[in-house]
């Protein structure tokens, strides 16, 4: 009787599980490789864009998982209306983003609809949902359409992070209003002595969006313009970290992040140049930060993204490349000796 009994459980314990596995929708080997991404978090940023005034632009959201993964991570995604409305302020959108093993960063891409019309800002959400292989950390990401067409959008608080303060402290009417873009191509490094620590060399920052600033100033004084800006980065950085020996060994952090930041631009009276400075985010900010350099100095670093990291290139960065006393439309290019680029694109005056 032991001995049939001992055979009816060699059978039917790996039937209970194969049938078990089966309803899970996966099989053992994959539940085993899915269980190890145990801890891990997805994210989405907000975003902001300019709404344009004809036809679509493109707009890319970024979704980020919180660390490298041995097995896929998938979730859902979904726009839905929050100021702004589908098929009339943005394309609706829908869709799934899967992380293969070793992928930390995906891009979710919804279209905007230009129009002039004289509006505030607009907003949508991106909802995430049915993560597999993670856990869903913040479930939405807020796409803010910035208004380009007319003074109401300007003064609400698209530019100024709600205050609604005029730069330089004039009238409403003398403020001009511009769409840029800075772009910052290389790396950045802490080490003087030996900046080649194995990072990439194709490391991006971008800023992008409206400033305003008032130029009607004496001819001593500085011109200062005043934005929220949208901030994506993806850029290697060098560092350096003390080993217990208390020997420095060069290390190397990836910094990737994405969302709305306050900005200054400044243009100096005394001189021909000006620099951008990033006061505070205005907004969610996401971020995530891995490499060689020791767990401690990640974490530190992290928390100076975006404001105070070396990774963020423009903060405090001098732009030499602006060789007006105002903003003009074209583009400006400055190439360090390491080939880093600066450039900065004044694309069009709005006012």
């Amino acid at each position: 009787m032991n001995y049939y009994k001992s055979i009816f459980l060699l059978l039917i314990v790996p039937l209970l599980l194969s049938v078990s596995s089966k309803r899970n929708g996966t099989s053992e080997s994959n539940w085993i490789m899915t269980r190890s991404n145990v801890g891990v978090d997805i994210s989405i940023a907000d975003t902001r864009v300019i709404e344009g005034n004809t036809g679509q632009t493109s707009v890319e959201v970024m979704v980020s998982i919180s660390e490298v993964t041995t097995a896929p991570v998938t979730v859902t995604y979904t726009t839905k209306d929050a100021t702004a409305t589908a098929s009339s302020d943005y394309m609706q959108a829908e869709g799934s983003v899967t992380f293969t093993p070793g992928e930390m960063v995906k891009w979710i891409k919804v279209q905007i609809i230009g129009e002039v019309v004289c509006e505030d800002d607009e907003k949508f959400e991106i909802i995430l949902s049915n993560a597999s292989g993670a856990t869903l950390k913040n479930k939405a990401g807020t796409v803010t359409i910035v208004n380009d067409d007319c003074r109401k959008g300007f003064m609400s608080g698209s530019i100024f992070g709600g205050g609604g303060s005029t730069p330089g402290g004039t009238g409403s009417g003398n403020i001009s209003v511009y769409e840029v873009r800075f772009t910052y191509t290389g790396y950045t490094t802490l080490s003087v002595d030996n900046p080649d620590c194995g990072v990439r060399s194709n490391g991006k920052v971008v800023l992008t969006g409206l400033l305003a600033g008032s130029e009607n100033v004496e001819a001593d004084d500085d011109i200062m313009y005043k934005g929220i800006l949208q901030m994506d980065m993806n850029i290697d950085m060098c560092s350096i970290m003390r080993l217990p020996s208390g020997q420095d060994k060069i290390c190397a952090i990836t910094v990737i992040g994405s969302g709305p930041v306050n900005a200054d631009l400044e243009i100096q009276s005394d001189q021909r140049g000006g620099y951008i400075k990033i006061e505070y985010t205005s907004g969610l900010f996401l971020k995530n930060l891995f490499g060689s350099c020791d767990q401690a100095q990640i974490d530190e670093e992290r928390d100076m993204v975006p404001n105070k990291t070396i990774a963020s290139i423009f903060n405090g960065y001098e732009l030499p490349m602006l060789t007006d006393r105002t903003l003009h439309v074209g583009q400006y290019i400055n190439t360090d000796d390491k080939g880093n680029k600066t450039m900065v694109e004044v694309l069009r005056k709005i006012r």
